[in-house]
């Protein structure tokens, strides 16, 4: 028939072991990083307004601010109620978005 090169790869066993210990520092590297929280800051009224506003809402003043407590940790919560009766509620600590929740709300 025809005749067919051969080629032959070697590695050396210090080399795959290197080699194998790069790759799983590799993926190590990047779960860590793949799990990093970021958090939107907001450092008064009027960011927050255009924020929810970007969602779509519109809202002018916060209905109450409280102080919360939430798996031990303080934490301020804004309530808004937009126009068409969405209560939007945003968690901060300090300025940093750490929770959002948007009801329907309920008469009667």
């Amino acid at each position: 028939m025809g005749d067919y090169m051969k080629l032959y790869v070697s590695f050396s066993r210090g080399y795959a072991f290197g080699l194998c210990l790069f790759a799983l520092v590799s993926f190590a590297v990047l779960a860590v990083a793949g799990n990093g929280k970021t958090y939107k800051v907001f450092e008064n009224e009027l960011s927050r307004e255009y924020y929810i506003k970007s969602k779509g809402y519109s809202v002018t003043e916060p209905f109450t601010v409280k102080n919360i407590v939430v798996d031990g940790e303080g934490l301020t919560e804004y309530t808004y109620i937009a126009k068409d009766k969405t209560i939007i509620r945003l968690c901060f600590d300090g300025v940093k978005l750490v929770g959002e929740k948007y009801d329907r709300y309920k008469t009667g």
